[in-house]
C-alpha cells in the first residue's frame, strides 16, 4: 500500500477502506482523461513540454500552488525546486510551506544554514529526528530553496508538528537563563536523546510511544515563556506535538487529525503574516504535503484540510489557488504501481497513460460530468471519485518514479 504512510507522520491519517471491486469501464471517462492530457517533460532541472506550459499558465493567475504529493520519492522534491525557480522568476513565489518541522525549518532560514546544502545535512545527522522527511533529495530541495528565494524573510515554512524533540530542547536550553529550568530541560533533553540518537521508525519513534504530557506540563511552568517568545513557540512545539500523537496512540483519530490540521493552518498564517509584515505585500506560496492535506473540501478523514484553508484565503485575498495532486504512474507490480493503492481512483484515472511519461491531466472539466460518470460506481468509488476531481484542479502522473535516497543520513529508516 502506498497511500502515504511512508512515515509516521503520515500515519496519523486514519485510512478509509475503498472499494476493490472491478473498476467500471467507462469509455467517457476515458475520453475525458485523453483530451485533457498534456505530457510534461523534466529535462536538467527544467520543466518542458504542453504539461508544463499549462502548469505554468495556471500558476499566473494564483496566490497558492498546492502539490500533494507522494512523500520520499526521487522526483518530487527535484520537481518542486524546478517549480519554485520558474515561479519566483516569473511570478513572484518566494515561499514554501512543507510538512516539516516548524522548529526545524526556522533554523534552515537563518544564516548561515541558510542555502547551504553541508548545513543542512550536518543538522540531519546531528539531530536524526528533527526532519519529518530526510531524504537526500528532501535535504537538497530546501537547501536550493533557501539559497534561490530572493525574500528577506523565512523562505522555509514548517507546517506540521515536531517529529523529535532533542533538537527542540537543546534550542529551549540555550535561551533560558534560570538555571533551575536549564537543569529541567537538560534532563528532558538527555532523557529524549537516548531514544533519538538513533531513526529507525520501524523499531521506535520516541514522540509518538511515550506519554509526555505531565513532563511538558511542568517544563511550561518552570521555563513560563513570555507571550509570543520564542521560548513560548519552543514549548508549545513540544506540548501540541505530544498531545497529537497521543491522540493517535489513545484511538481519538478525530481528534488527532483535527489538531494536527489546525495546527497545519495556525503555522502557515503565522508564517504567512511574518512574511507579509517584512514583504509589503501578499506572499505568494508553494505549498508540498500528503495528498490528505491539500484537498479542497474534507478529507478522507473528515477534516476541513489546509487545502481548503488556502483556496478561501486566496479568494479573500481576490485571488485563488490551484491543487497538482501528484502519483506515481509505473509499470505493474513493484514500487509505484497504483494497482497497490487502497484507493482506486488514481489507478482508474491513469489507466490509459503509458507508465513511461510524464502526463498532466486537468480534473476539471470532468466536474460537469460527474453524474454521468457516478452513475457506474459502487458507492466508495463514488465518493473518492468526488473527492479527486473537486479536490484537486489537475493531477501529475509520474511513470518510472523511483523511491528516494538516505546517503547523507546512513542507516536512517524513514
Amino acid at each position: 500500500m502506498l497511500l502515504v504512510r511512508c512515515t509516521l507522520a503520515c500515519l496519523l491519517c486514519a485510512l478509509q477502506v475503498y472499494s476493490q471491486k472491478p473498476q467500471p469501464q467507462s469509455p467517457l471517462l476515458d475520453t475525458l482523461v485523453a483530451d485533457n492530457s498534456r505530457t510534461l517533460q523534466f529535462k536538467n532541472g527544467k520543466l518542458q513540454g504542453p504539461g508544463a506550459e499549462f502548469l505554468l499558465a495556471e500558476a499566473a493567475t494564483v496566490q497558492f500552488v498546492a502539490l500533494g504529493e507522494e512523500h520520499n520519492t526521487t522526483e518530487i522534491p527535484e520537481l518542486t525546486t524546478a517549480l519554485f525557480r520558474i515561479l519566483q522568476i516569473r511570478y513572484g513565489f518566494r515561499f514554501l510551506a512543507t510538512e516539516q518541522d516548524p522548529i526545524t525549518l526556522q533554523r534552515l532560514s537563518k544564516l548561515p544554514v541558510r542555502g547551504r546544502r553541508e548545513s543542512i545535512v550536518a543538522i540531519a545527522q546531528r539531530y536524526p529526528n528533527a526532519f519529518t522527511f530526510v531524504s537526500d533529495q528532501e535535504l537538497t530541495m530546501l537547501a536550493d530553496i533557501g539559497a534561490t528565494s530572493r525574500t528577506a524573510a523565512r523562505p522555509l515554512w514548517g507546517c506540521d508538528q515536531a517529529f523529535g524533540a532533542s533538537h527542540i530542547l537543546d534550542r529551549l536550553e540555550a535561551i533560558t537563563s534560570s538555571p533551575a529550568a536549564r537543569e529541567f530541560i537538560r534532563y528532558l533533553r538527555d532523557t529524549a536523546w537516548e531514544k533519538e540518537r538513533k531513526r529507525d521508525l520501524s523499531q521506535y519513534h520516541y514522540m509518538s510511544k511515550e506519554s509526555k504530557s505531565e513532563l511538558l506540563t511542568k517544563l511550561r511552568e518552570i521555563v513560563r515563556p513570555k507571550r509570543g517568545s520564542e521560548a513560548e513557540m519552543l514549548v508549545l512545539s513540544l506540548i501540541i506535538s505530544d498531545r497529537i500523537y497521543h491522540n493517535y496512540r489513545e484511538g481519538a483519530f478525530y481528534e488527532n487529525a483535527h489538531e494536527r490540521e489546525e495546527y497545519m493552518k495556525h503555522r502557515f498564517l503565522d508564517e504567512y503574516r511574518r512574511a507579509r509584515a517584512i514583504e509589503r505585500t501578499s506572499p505568494k506560496v508553494l505549498l508540498k504535503f500528503g495528498h490528505w492535506h491539500l484537498y479542497r473540501g474534507l478529507s478522507p478523514n473528515n477534516q476541513q484540510t489546509l487545502g481548503n484553508f488556502v483556496s478561501e484565503f486566496a479568494t479573500a485575498n481576490d485571488s485563488r489557488s490551484f491543487h497538482l495532486a501528484i502519483f506515481p504512474n509505473n509499470a505493474s507490480g513493484g514500487y509505484g504501481d497504483l494497482a497497490n493503492w487502497r484507493d482506486p481512483v488514481p489507478k482508474l484515472l491513469a489507466r490509459s497513460l503509458k507508465a513511461t511519461e510524464w502526463t498532466v491531466v486537468d480534473l476539471r472539466p470532468l466536474r460537469a460530468e460527474y453524474n454521468r460518470l457516478a452513475k457506474e460506481m459502487a458507492p466508495d468509488l463514488k465518493d473518492s471519485f468526488r473527492r479527486w476531481i473537486f479536490g484537486y484542479d489537475a493531477a501529475l502522473f509520474i511513470g518510472e518514479m523511483h523511491r528516494g535516497t538516505y546517503h547523507s543520513s546512513p542507516g536512517v529508516e524513514y
